[in-house]
């Protein structure tokens, strides 16, 4: 049996960034934009990919484990939150909130 490798992808973290600052642009008002970055950022960096997210203007970051919660936490942007299941970055006038 052949031995397969794995595929590589590779992330352009400035177009993340700008996809997130273009869909952010797209929505209404009241509404915010959500990134999941659980399990690595899918394997293209967690922190790296939930710093692009902030500064692109994504307003919630959804994580799977308390673990990556802790792990965001102050490390990408502001993400404050210690909750479970998103790590909300608050917002002037607004609480974090825990997800879960």
């Amino acid at each position: 049996m052949e031995a397969f490798q794995r595929g590589t992808a590779w992330i352009d973290i400035g177009a993340l960034q700008r996809n997130c600052e273009r869909l952010s642009g797209e929505l209404g008002e009241g509404t915010e934009l959500c990134a999941v970055v659980k399990a690595n950022g899918y394997g293209h960096g967690m922190i790296e990919s939930a710093r692009a997210a902030v500064t692109g203007g994504v307003g919630t970051l959804a994580v799977a484990t308390a673990g990556e919660s802790f792990e965001l936490r102050g490390r990408a942007g502001g993400c404050q939150d210690p909750g479970p299941w998103c790590a909300d970055r608050p917002r002037a006038g607004r609480r974090a909130r825990s997800g879960g």
